[in-house]
């Protein structure tokens, strides 16, 4: 027993390995595991080589051959060990490579997640990120009726001539200070995020009262617009209105509170207002809008709009010079619906588009068939904000005219103020254009918007339309007001034809024929009619004096 334990002891001296011992929490690396299993095996094969199991002690020359083959076992098994050893450093150098290449796609991964949810400008969440925001607050809301949040639309006013006058990059750095500045304002649990364009929103997740959220709006709109941007040495003043919408059960997607925000922006914007609160007045008016809105669909398919014609007459010798194309809509069963509910609904939805090339089409086929009574008369049609601002309006009107057999000289084409000075690069292209086809050119509304006279002058229009607040203003003084008198001087020198609208008393016609004004306009002359009182008119001779002396109404009676 005693000669077994010393070779026992022996074993374990030749091997020359250390016992381990290994925690049962301990991991061992696989190839690690490897190794200790060979090893074991080299041991098991070693001590039934030497045949130590067996109660007869060997003989000295068989202890010394098997001692010899063993030998020769431990020397491969130290090189299997150190080539072991070699793959474990290959490992780790492999694993380490690996690792870094897994923390890198990790990396990129999570800011690839970054980028998708926010904005590469501002650094604010973007839209996606707000979408899924205020899914997971609706959701909630759902299972916790006490709980509210309230949405901020913000959108500033014509951000584009910023970019067009002063450059993009200076557009760019106002749209960063204006999102610090609304962040300096809201909450730490707020969230503010760009929409998109010169659109912000924030989301409001605090217990809040209504009346404390309007006064964060009204902050907001304050850190904005109380003091100029300094940027590259140019002050720069911005505009705003904010829309504010509460959670409201109904609500039943992100769209919905978005909505609801910004309808209450643009009755902000409408009214002048800083901050407007979509409430029920506002939803029973985005419930008319949108029931109008279906209508007109249903009007363009079936017809149901027709024109009126206003007449529009000389200053000089009474004579009937031509007609305003007046758009009027016959709805089946609630009858004569009023521009002023209708109009604004389809240039918010886009369907005044259609609609303007119907009023094009229509107006140029009625003219055509009155030219061949009257060779000089000429028709007017205005043009919405958003059909004037298309690149393609140009070739839509020379096919329109190709089309019905209308002189070009014929059509008078009025744009409005603020449309012709929304984007004034874009306007001279298109005004050009039309130009060549032929085309008359008229500025409605002078007066009212805002322009640059020198940017006027640069626009190729061939006559002014004055609007009707100016001539109302006659009947208000014993003189013409001295604006009056200053737009007609500024047409005539500018050698464009002037027509004054709205005209309905005697004094304001005989004010403006002394002023020099060149056409008339308005309820005093004839209210808009259907073409075939209007078709009687084209054959009617026009005497001024009379008209003065018996009023428009009893001339239309009687013609």
């Amino acid at each position: 027993m005693m000669k077994k334990l010393q070779i026992r002891s022996m074993i374990i001296l030749i091997i020359g390995i250390s016992i381990l011992l290994i925690p049962l929490n301990f991991v061992l690396n696989p190839l690690y595991t490897q190794i200790i299993f060979t090893l074991l095996l080299a041991i098991s094969a070693f001590v039934l080589s030497l045949n130590l199991l067996n109660e007869q002690t060997p003989s000295k020359e068989r202890f010394k051959q098997s001692k010899k083959k063993s030998l020769m076992k431990i020397a491969a098994l130290k090189r299997d060990i150190e080539s072991l050893k070699e793959q474990v450093v290959l490992f780790e150098q492999e694993n380490k490579i690996l690792q870094e290449e897994n923390e890198r796609v990790i990396e990129e991964r999570n800011k690839f997640e970054h980028d998708a949810l926010h904005d590469p400008l501002t650094k604010l969440p973007n839209r996606t990120f707000l979408v899924e925001k205020l899914e997971f607050l609706l959701t909630l809301c759902k299972r916790i009726p006490s709980m509210r949040f309230y949405v901020l639309f913000i959108d500033l006013v014509k951000f584009k001539n910023i970019n067009d006058y002063l450059g993009h990059t200076i557009g760019d750095r106002l749209l960063s200070l204006i999102a610090r500045r609304i962040k300096r304002v809201v909450g730490v649990e707020d969230m503010v995020t760009r929409l998109g364009g010169d659109e912000f929103a924030v989301v409001i997740s605090d217990p809040l009262s209504i009346e404390k959220v309007q006064q964060l709006a009204l902050n907001i709109h304050k850190s904005i617009t109380s003091s100029p941007f300094l940027i590259r040495k140019n002050k720069i003043d911005v505009k705003l209105h904010i829309g504010l919408a509460a959670y409201d059960p109904l609500h039943e997607t992100p769209e919905d509170i978005l909505r609801d925000a910004d309808i209450a922006m643009h009755y902000a914007k409408e009214h002048g207002l800083p901050v407007a609160f979509f409430d029920d007045t506002l939803k029973n008016q985005f419930l008319e809008n949108a029931e109008i809105e279906r209508g007109l669909t249903i009007a363009l398919k079936e017809k149901q709009f027709l024109l009126h014609y206003q007449p529009i007459i000389s200053l000089v010798d009474g004579d009937l010079i031509g007609f305003e194309a007046l758009l009027r809509w016959k709805h089946p069963t609630k009858g004569f619906i009023s521009p002023a509910k209708f109009i604004p609904v389809a240039e918010d939805s886009g369907l005044i588009i259609p609609m303007t090339d119907w009023i094009l089409t229509e107006a140029c086929l009625q003219i055509a068939k009155w030219q061949k009574i009257r060779d000089n008369l000429t028709i007017s049609i205005n043009l919405s904000g958003k059909h004037f601002a298309m690149e393609s309006l140009p070739s839509e009107v020379a096919n329109i005219i190709n089309k019905t057999g209308a002189k070009p000289e014929s059509v008078r084409l009025e744009v409005t103020e603020t449309s012709a000075m929304e984007n004034p690069n874009q306007s001279l292209k298109s005004l050009n254009e039309l130009k060549k086809l032929g085309v008359k050119l008229s500025i409605d509304d002078f007066g009212t918007g805002y322009s640059s006279l020198s940017q006027l002058y640069r626009l190729p229009f061939d006559a002014i339309k004055i609007d009707r607040s100016f001539v109302s203003a006659i009947d208000e003084a014993e003189e013409a007001p001295e604006i009056l008198k200053a737009i007609i001087l500024l047409g005539q020198s500018l050698g464009m034809k002037l027509t004054a609208e709205g005209i309905e008393t005697v004094k304001q016609l005989k004010c403006l024929q002394k002023l020099g004004c060149d056409y008339a306009q308005g309820y005093l002359i004839a209210k808009p009619m259907p073409k075939e009182q209007a078709e009687e008119l084209v054959t009617t001779s026009w005497k001024l004096e009379d008209l003065i002396e018996t009023r428009a109404e009893n001339l239309i009676e009687t013609a």
